[in-house]
């Protein structure tokens, strides 16, 4: 998805291959994109998803609550 949430042109090709093909998809401290991603995943059937923490964050005001908020 591009940052104002409209699909890209190889959203078509990736319905083909779910669940089998996952993701990986890492989110910025407090992206607000997060929940509109995650309906996304439900929507085309994503059970496989592969993301990074950063340890950087672990310093940031409320970052365990975000950490739970990612998982």
């Amino acid at each position: 998805l591009r940052e104002d949430g409209t699909p890209k042109p190889a959203l078509e090709e990736f319905v083909r291959h779910t669940p089998q093909m996952g993701l990986v998809q890492w989110f910025h401290y407090e992206d607000h994109r997060l929940d509109d991603a995650v309906a996304w995943m439900e929507r085309l059937g994503v059970t496989h998803l592969r993301t990074g923490l950063s340890w950087a964050d672990s310093f940031r005001p409320n970052a365990l609550d975000w950490f739970d908020r990612q998982m």
